[in-house]
This record gives structure tokens, sequence and C-alpha cells, in this order.
């Protein structure tokens, strides 16, 4: 299954892109999710920063400056220093919690964007196991 790293990256990911979509009942659930990130004290977001480019918000390791966050997610766009995208300070499942209190709407539309990865990485591990299953079974016969 997806670890918290992985969910925290495509949480981040469907935020940036969602923060200027056509959907303003979208937009305004994103903004009201990073008010929420800041009112609960455990974190801060600015999930438009990267803008359009948001494809490259890159998760990483907390820099020092940050010695209690357990999620970091930052954009670098060449020129500045890496912007904030954002940080957490407590359990991933704490910040799904705080998501779904938020807006109903958005961690419906987030967990149906997860649940389409997971199963597309699923698809994609049997279908290289059957790749190779396949190639064995060939060199078999061959030998």
């Amino acid at each position: 299954m997806y670890d918290e790293n992985r969910k925290f990256t495509k949480l981040i990911k469907f935020m940036a892109e969602n923060y200027y979509s056509n959907n303003s009942e979208l937009n305004e659930a994103v903004s009201a999710f990073e008010d929420a990130i800041e009112t609960s004290g455990n974190g801060e977001a600015s999930f438009g920063v990267a803008g359009e480019d948001w494809e490259r918000v890159e998760i990483s390791q907390p820099p020092y400056t940050y010695p209690d966050a357990q999620f970091y997610a930052s954009y670098d766009n060449g020129f500045q220093a890496p912007f904030l995208v954002c940080l957490w300070n407590n359990s991933f499942e704490e910040l799904e919690l705080l998501l779904k209190d938020t807006s109903e709407k958005l961690y419906k539309a987030y967990k149906k964007e997860l649940e389409w990865d997971m199963t597309y990485e699923r698809l994609d591990t049997n279908f290289h196991s059957m790749d190779k299953a396949l190639a064995e079974f060939y060199l078999a016969g061959i030998r």
C-alpha cells in the first residue's frame, strides 16, 4: 500500500494543481484548507505558490529551521530560494482528517485521485510480473 510520504506527495500536488482550477468551489476549499492548516497550529501552507508549475513541487526532508516538521514540501523556481508549499508537524492521518473536516468534497476528490493512482500502480506492477513470467516461459522453451 502507499506509505505516508507518497500519500503526502499526492495530497500536496493535488492541492497545488487545484489551487488555480476552473472550479471556484475547489479553489475556495483549497484556500480554506490552507487556513485550517495554519489555524491548527501544526503547520503552514501556500499551495498556490507554484502556480501553473505545480508539478515541480518537491517533497523533501524539512530544513533544520523546522525541527518539528514531519512533512515538508517546497517549490524552487530556479531563481530564488525555495518557497514553502506545505509544512506539517503532526501525523499524516491528522492532516487527512483536517482536510475531511474542512471540505468533504475536496477530501473525496483527493481520495478518488489517490485510489486511481494506487490502482494504476498495482496494474503496472502486475503487468511487469506477467511480462517477466512470459519471458521466463519463452526462455525455458528455447533451452
